[in-house]
């Protein structure tokens, strides 16, 4: 509701969450990209991969309008069930018998007998599983079979009481059947539409280039963005920052922790969870706490934390906290070095910073799959010695890459450019464009091993279409 988005939205830039930031990132790159808004699909397209993407939010909505329209009907005093109102309630047990058998035969009909044709048609490809998964997506099968299926499920619950209720209650019900089948009808018509055009290499190829970027590359995203948003977020001010890290007289923050360090600060937590988010206003609070114990504490020539033995070194502070930490019993997340601990307060700053949950598994949707499934394909036609068909297919691998790469770039509110492709992967090693550039490795290495017994490929310039 418009209200839980407000309260979200509120508790975020009171907290100054990481979450918070991460969207309002999202939202400039969505209005400042020119990519996306040149392949951004139709609007009726568009709802269709949206409700695929949240099956069970789709589910519950289409549930609550027919509710809500049953209940209507039930209220006003000339309502389309007219007919069934004035008959007895075992008489309406026909009509209601033959709007469940015509669903149930339509979604009988359809859908397993086009997705066996689609899957053999896609099981020949190295492509298979991403095509499916595009598939299901693109052509709204995910959509019109859930809602189906869910209309059968509830109709089958009201069979079992239409006999013994008034006509029109039962009436009332059947007007919200009937809307919800008219519904499932054209999005069955859809479904079957779109199943034809995926059946075309060209329309099957478009449809991934677009998953990729509209779907893909927003996952991959929010699975990377708020642990790289963290690591900038001194340069952002939300926490402090010193002017020097290299002066041994200023403290260091880090986010990390080194291996013999012990912890100072524990965070106790059910095994499972992760760290989600972080409420930055609190760790900026607790982050000052420390830094001015720390100068009272330089300040005496002795403390209880060996001050003597720290003249010299640089005060750290360690705090483990990246999005997507697994936690366990007792999570370290804080620990110091040459500097004294945080104080009681500070701890417990640090400990409500923190959000954990379960965040969800990105799976395959990464955008590195896309490619090395794409590139798959490729050395699979190099290897039956199909050269034309691998230039062809190599040049849409590059129109991915491509598409991609200007998916990424786009304006902050500074002005500055920004460039998703260089947010790092989970190990902080490379970023999402070089891993992106990997994957033609192995096409390098098949058209190497074929070209004694086919040149083909490098005659037609299949290397060149790449290094373009």
């Amino acid at each position: 509701m418009w209200y839980g988005t407000l309260g979200t939205v509120m508790y975020g830039i009171f907290f100054n969450t990481l979450s918070y930031q991460a969207k309002r990132f999202k939202k400039q790159w969505r209005r400042e990209n020119t990519e996306r808004r040149a392949t951004k699909y139709s609007r009726l397209h568009g709802c269709l991969v949206y409700c695929g993407n949240h099956l069970a939010a789709f589910s519950f909505s289409v549930f609550a309008a027919v509710l809500f329209a049953a209940i209507l009907c039930l209220t006003l005093p000339e309502y389309p069930g007219l007919v069934l109102a004035h008959a007895k309630a075992s008489d309406s047990l026909p009509y209601f018998t033959a709007l469940w058998g015509t669903q149930a035969t339509l979604a009988a009909l359809s859908y397993p007998i086009v997705f066996a044709f689609v899957a053999v048609n896609l099981q020949q490809r190295a492509t298979a599983k991403l095509g499916l998964k595009v598939y299901l997506l693109d052509s709204g099968a995910l959509v019109s079979g859930t809602s189906s299926v869910c209309l059968l499920a509830w109709m089958t619950f009201q069979y079992f009481f239409v006999p013994y209720h008034e006509a029109d209650l039962v009436a009332s019900f059947m007007a919200g059947n009937v809307g919800w089948f008219l519904l499932n009808a054209v999005l069955t018509g859809i479904f079957l539409f779109r199943t034809v055009l995926f059946l075309s290499d060209t329309h099957r190829l478009r449809a991934i280039s677009s998953y990729a970027v509209h779907v893909a590359l927003p996952r991959e995203m929010a699975l990377r963005l708020p642990t790289q948003l963290l690591l900038a977020a001194k340069q952002n001010g939300w926490v402090p920052n010193t002017p020097d890290d290299s002066d041994p007289t200023q403290p260091r923050i880090e986010w990390f922790r080194l291996g013999d360090d012990e912890a100072c600060v524990e965070l106790t937590s059910r095994p499972g969870l992760r760290i989600v988010d972080i409420r930055l206003r609190l760790l900026d609070w607790a982050i000052r706490l420390w830094m001015s114990r720390l100068q009272e504490a330089q300040k005496i020539e002795m403390t209880d934390w060996s001050a003597q033995d720290a003249i010299g070194r640089q005060p750290w502070l360690l705090l483990p906290i990246c999005p997507g930490t697994p936690t366990s019993s007792k999570t370290p997340i804080c620990s110091v070095r040459n500097a004294p601990p945080p104080g009681v307060l500070a701890r417990t700053l640090l400990r409500w910073s923190i959000d954990l949950g379960r965040p969800k598994d990105p799976g395959d949707d990464e955008t590195v799959a896309i490619l090395t499934e794409l590139v798959s394909e490729v050395v699979s036609l190099l290897e039956k010695r199909h050269s034309d068909a691998a230039i062809q297919l190599v040049v849409h691998v590059v129109d991915v890459h491509a598409t991609l790469l200007n998916a990424s770039v786009f304006k902050n509110a500074e002005g500055e450019l920004e460039h998703i492709g260089q947010l790092q992967d989970g190990n902080f090693f490379r970023t999402i464009h070089e891993r992106w550039v990997d994957e033609y490795r192995s096409l390098a290495e098949a058209a190497i091993d074929t070209i004694e017994s086919d040149n083909r490929f490098f005659r037609k310039r299949g290397p060149s279409t790449v290094c373009s």
